[in-house]
């Protein structure tokens, strides 16, 4: 699959996490966790179930409020700031459960994201979406379509696609908010090997046109091949960071996650 280029390049955005911490009752979900993505990077957060990556991706998009710490989106604080805001300001975000609109086709799955950005029109839009064409519109839909490669499945409807087009489709629609930073939870759940390839293509090609990718993910072999930085996180606390040779090489991150013994790890 050939993944079209974008006219112009995708401004991505530094975005850092400082001493986040977030507890429900006396469990305490997220420690102290720091890290930090950048622009035209794909950077990757792992651990085992019940390690905190969820509750972290929570607090960073606001859906969650941190008890302490917070998110800076390329030096501006994103304290206190919900969910929308933190969309306007750049921030997007898919989820681990597909949430398509199946009686939709791509294109209009697609474009509620467009013209939700206007949010005087969001609620006419939503139970309008054939109105006349908006060539603005049908443009900005076609370039996120072809920058995942999947421009040919515009008019097709969304219910019917496979899992693996549905994670492209999901993602096609989290670039029409025009994002400098895209959160992905899991996109590789229920693919395929031939699938998760297809992911893998365009994940490194976005990341090339500039965008920053921060990424939760639970198959490894795709987050080795596709983060310049990995950070590992176990019960709530992030005990490695570096590069993936580095991630894989440490005898913490072995015993924790990878499956080693840690006196089985070569020095």
């Amino acid at each position: 699959m050939t993944v079209a280029a974008a006219p112009v390049r995708l401004r991505g955005a530094r975005l850092e996490v400082r001493d986040l911490t977030k507890s429900f009752g006396g469990f305490v979900a997220v420690r102290d966790a720091s890290l930090v993505a950048e622009p035209g990077q794909v950077t990757s957060l792992i651990g085992p179930n019940g390690a905190g990556k969820t509750t972290l991706f929570h607090c960073v998009s606001g859906i969650e409020p941190p008890d302490a710490g917070h998110t800076i989106l390329d030096g501006q604080s994103l304290r206190g700031m919900t969910p929308d805001r933190r969309a306007r300001a750049g921030m997007a975000r898919t989820f681990q459960i597909l949430e398509l609109f199946g009686g939709l086709t791509v294109a209009e799955n697609l474009q509620v994201a467009v013209e939700g950005r206007s949010v005087s029109r969001i609620w006419r839009d939503l139970f309008s979406l054939r109105h006349p064409d908006n060539p603005e519109v049908e443009a900005q839909v076609q370039q996120a379509l072809d920058l995942v490669g999947i421009g040919h499945l515009a008019h097709r409807p969304a219910g019917s696609l496979p899992t693996g087009l549905s994670r492209l489709v999901e993602l096609a629609r989290a670039l029409c908010t025009e994002p400098r930073v895209l959160l992905l939870d899991e996109p590789a759940s229920g693919l395929s090997t031939a699938e998760t390839d297809r992911l893998h293509r365009v994940l490194s090609s976005l990341a090339d046109l500039g965008l920053t990718i921060l990424l939760v993910e639970h198959d490894i072999e795709l987050v080795m091949a596709l983060s310049k930085t990995i950070y590992v996180l176990d019960f709530g606390v992030v005990i490695a960071a570096g590069t993936p040779a580095e991630v894989r090489a440490n005898p913490d991150v072995r015993a924790a996650y990878l499956g080693a013994d840690p006196d089985e790890v070569e020095s």
